[in-house]
């Protein structure tokens, strides 16, 4: 089965955000949106969430770390749903963690926005 991934206006942002320090940002999500396609468990889940926000690593071609030195994105998908939501991306070396309550208002923001293009 093959899964759509739907980008939220926030998680626009964040790539236009980054991709002005790290300018091949968007072929290294194209690599991971492709894998996630296939495989939606591709990630980690977030403990607290019930498998159903998750977390995981990109590489940059921009600098050569691995994984471990790049990206993080984070995601909502549930499983038997047809759609992945990625809801935020940040460098791991601007930022260590998200918090509970970041990921509830990025869900708050996709939930309306997703009520206002019915």
């Amino acid at each position: 089965m093959s899964y759509e991934i739907y980008l939220p206006q926030t998680f626009q942002k964040c790539i236009n955000r980054l991709k002005k320090k790290f300018p091949h940002i968007k072929d290294d999500l194209f690599l991971l949106f492709q894998n996630l396609q296939n495989n939606p468990q591709t990630g980690d889940p977030i403990p607290g969430w019930h498998r159903k926000i998750w977390k995981v690593r990109v590489s940059s071609t921009d600098l050569k770390r691995g994984k471990s030195g790049g990206f993080r994105v984070i995601y909502a998908w549930t499983a038997g749903e047809p759609i992945l939501y990625p809801l935020f991306i940040y460098f791991k070396g601007e930022k260590q963690d998200i918090t509970k309550e970041e990921i509830e208002t990025l869900l708050r923001k996709l939930f309306l926005e997703l009520d206002q293009s019915d």
